[in-house]
């Protein structure tokens, strides 16, 4: 064992630079490993622990617009008998109110409640963080609107509610399960009792709401429980809009960009592990080149090739567990910057904790795999006999083809000599192709990430239909809305589009929209397969609900709305990344088979040419129509308000994957080039002893690595371009995304590829500058 200890402080010794070239490498990897598993087992569940923590049930049922007959003795018959628990409480609900948020303004669904909704007996919302010395008019804001929306404690905040603006002043932050993230759809807002009071007042004949939270006997009855008890609602009172959450969504809608960005981490760490693979395997192979006579020595006095081989697994073990416990620490150091971004999109506090079992798993995974690597890489010691060892490991004369015969060349000498070595170190070759390779799909993927979330969204698949702004106007004046819309010479494209949920076979159910004409529809592209529906027995139905259920175009489905049903023909697939992949879309004459609209709302999308446009035209229709506007919303403030997150959340992406790419392909520069260096020094004293300048010599080696490297960029830039949108569509399938038709700016990925190039031509020039060092007379005397 002696020995084996001094033979690996030996090896570490005679190749110190390589040994910390890997050891980076592990580094690296090992802290990549530790923030994917953080994100997966400790930022990605925290959703699901807080709403356990918080009591939130199995999901609530919201009752609005019309709660005649919603009294407790109803309740009890409605979810009594499935329930283990059931919580009912008053508030007032508003849909789409436009809450300002980040830079822009949000359009969900409103909870609006007094204090009273701290001492909730089930769905608990606490205060996060508050100011008690606000006594007055203040309000409590979800969580998300600090982290996210800029809001501090002591800001001022404005809505405006059925036509009247209210001011209040921010007196704390909350948290809640299922109203307080912008992508489940739903806010609570808290205010003090006395403007609750006055609120209710004006406006609770329209907008009084119940919220019944539950707990199922068995929660996998989720689904035919929703659908059932909307039904329910439906028959016992027609004029209600009730709406049923479920915690499995809500947790999905939480929970998306923490899955996104543990998926991305998970794919840099395969790419930096494979990466590691290719350079342990070399660099083993290049430490018996190196030090071959070192080895026949050792033979020769009795050193056996499994001592020899243990001293090497003693020294890569010990690196790999340094450099282990180092990434570990790295990755707890960085983990705060990826909470901010996970605390963002959840709107729920998290606290980093320290998880054993990750950092185990990490170190646990990195040593095994050195481990395994370097015993599979060392059998080649086995086979050098010592006689051979001791030259240099030549065994006879190499009659490989000379392919640049100086004397014939028609290229310059210098070019000459690098394509000598491009040709005569295949292997090099390889590594720097795979990996420069590797690291350009890596960038590609941070450029899509910043080009279609936050320079130019990509609303086609974020939204179902875009628009300049939205007029909501009641039943009686709703036909008055559209004429006068259509009167005005800026507004264009008027199309009417309400929302309902419908249900299929009594086991899942479906945002419906319904177009007056589906043709008007600016996001055609949403439809990735068929066509939108044009007759009243038509529809499009989501990708991710039709591959769940069977269905295909051409097939029918039956949709379910209260005691009425009818089968569509679908006509086409359509996509978003909204409500889990389970939305269709049908005319208006085709959901009279469904339901009476004759007393519905009338929701006008239109167009317009710019935001302040916009602005000025529903100002005027709020001005005329007063309180007959239920909401109006500005399209572009509400992308605003909902890309804020993602805005940030894409441009550190892009920022974090362009500096990985960076140091890695620096560390494999530096070993490959170090290796090259020591291999050749020989021939570079007899070089030297012939006249060539180290300029000459350090532009020949720095040469010899580009052709690889620029093939490598442009072949897979081409394959990352088509690659990237594939990808996507398999990280995010479970959210709706079928088909990934995300942009990739051709001249980003030119940017990409051509700066991968030019550092890795600076980097390498630099590393060469260690050819200055090597004496002609010493490299003939053999050193």
């Amino acid at each position: 064992m002696e020995k084996i200890k001094i033979l690996a402080k030996s090896n570490f010794r005679k190749n110190k630079g390589t040994c910390i070239g890997l050891f980076l490498l592990m580094m690296l990897a090992s802290m990549m490993i530790g923030l994917a598993f953080l994100l997966f087992f400790d930022a990605y569940p925290t959703a699901t622990k807080e709403a356990k923590r918080l009591d939130a049930g199995d999901g609530y049922i919201w009752i609005m617009t019309d709660i005649t007959g919603i009294d407790d003795a109803f309740v009890e018959e409605l979810v009594g008998s499935e329930t283990t628990d059931y919580y009912k409480y008053s508030c007032l609900g508003f849909n789409n109110v436009s809450l300002p948020f980040g830079n822009g303004t949000l359009a969900p669904q409103l909870l609006l409640n007094n204090e009273s909704a701290f001492h909730k007996g089930m769905d608990r919302t606490e205060v996060v963080i508050e100011d008690e010395s606000i006594k007055e008019n203040y309000i409590y804001l979800p969580y998300q609107f600090n982290t996210s929306g800029g809001y501090e404690i002591g800001d001022t905040y404005s809505f405006e509610l059925l036509g009247t603006n209210y001011n209040f002043t921010v007196k704390g932050f909350t948290t809640n399960t299922f109203f307080g993230c912008n992508n489940c759809g739903s806010y609570e807002f808290i205010i003090d009792n006395n403007s609750y009071d006055e609120i209710y007042a004006k406006d609770s004949s329209i907008s009084d709401s119940v919220v019944i939270a539950f707990k199922l006997k068995d929660s996998s009855t989720i689904n035919s429980f929703q659908i059932k008890k909307l039904n329910q609602i439906l028959a016992h009172n027609p004029l209600a809009t009730a709406t049923i959450y479920k915690f499995s969504d809500v947790i999905v809608g939480k929970s998306f960009m923490s899955l996104v960005l543990a998926v991305s981490f998970l794919t840099i760490t395969i790419i930096i592990v494979l990466v590691i693979t290719i350079m342990l395997t070399n660099s083993i192979s290049n430490f018996i080149k190196e030090n071959m006579k070192s080895i026949g020595a050792l033979k020769a006095i009795g050193y056996s090739s499994s001592l020899i081989r243990s001293s090497l697994y003693i020294m890569f073990a010990l690196l790999a567990i340094f450099a282990s416990i180092l990434g570990a620490g790295l990755s707890y150091a960085l983990m705060p910057i990826m909470a901010s971004i996970v605390v963002g999109q959840m709107g729920i506090p998290y606290e980093i904790s320290v998880n054993i079992l990750c950092s185990l798993s990490a170190l646990v995974f990195v040593v095994l795999y050195i481990l395994i690597v370097a015993f599979s890489t060392t059998g080649k010691i086995k086979k050098i006999e010592p006689i051979v060892a001791l030259r240099d490991g030549i065994e006879n004369h190499s009659f490989k083809k000379n392919r640049f015969r100086l004397d014939k060349s028609v290229f310059s000498l210098n070019l000459s000599l690098s394509l000598k070595n491009l040709f005569n170190n295949k292997k090099q070759n390889i590594i720097t192709f795979l990996v420069t390779g590797l690291l350009v799909f890596i960038c590609v993927m941070g450029l899509l990430m910043y080009e279609n979330f936050s320079r130019n969204p990509k609303i086609e698949i974020l939204t179902f239909e875009s628009c300049a702004g939205i007029l909501a106007v009641d039943y009686e004046e709703k036909d008055d809305a559209y004429s006068y819309l259509q009167s005005l010479e800026e507004v264009s494209n008027i199309r009417e589009n309400i929302n309902i949920t419908t249900n299929y076979n009594n086991e899942d159910s479906l945002v419906t929209y319904i177009f007056d004409d589906p043709s008007k529809m600016n996001n055609k592209n949403v439809c990735y397969k068929g066509r939108l529906p044009k007759y009243d027995n038509e529809t499009a139905v989501s990708g991710k609900f039709a591959k769940d259920h069977g269905l295909m175009v051409g097939d029918e489905l039956k949709l379910d709305y209260g005691s009425e049903s009818y089968s569509y023909l679908i006509t086409g697939l359509i996509q978003t990344c909204n409500n889990s992949g389970r939305e269709c879309v049908i005319t208006k004459e085709a959901a009279t088979h469904l339901m009476d609209l004759t007393y519905a709302p009338g929701y006008y999308w239109f167009n317009c040419a710019d935001r302040d446009v916009t602005e000025s035209i529903l100002n005027k229709c709020s001005d005329k129509y007063g309180d007959h506007v239920i909401s109006t919303m500005n399209f572009y403030d509400m992308m605003d308000g909902n890309l804020t997150t993602f805005k940030s959340i894409s441009s550190l992406m892009l920022i974090l994957l362009s500096t990985i790419s960076a140091i890695v392909i620096t560390i494999i520069l530096y070993l490959l080039i170090k290796a090259f260096v020591y291999n050749k020094r020989k021939d570079f004293g007899i070089y030297k002893a012939l006249g060539y300048s180290s300029r000459s010599l350090i532009l020949q080696t720095a040469f010899s690595f580009m052709p690889s490297i620029i093939i490598s960029s442009i072949v897979f830039s081409v394959v990352s371009y088509y690659a990237a949108n594939p990808y996507m569509s398999v990280v995010m399938h479970g959210f709706g995304l079928m088909k990934g038709t995300f942009d990739i700016p051709i001249p980003g990925v030119i940017i990409i590829g051509i700066s991968i190039c030019t550092l890795a031509f600076v980097f390498s020039i630099l590393q060469s500058l260690r050819v200055k060092k090597i004496e002609s007379y010493q490299m003939l005397i053999g050193e």
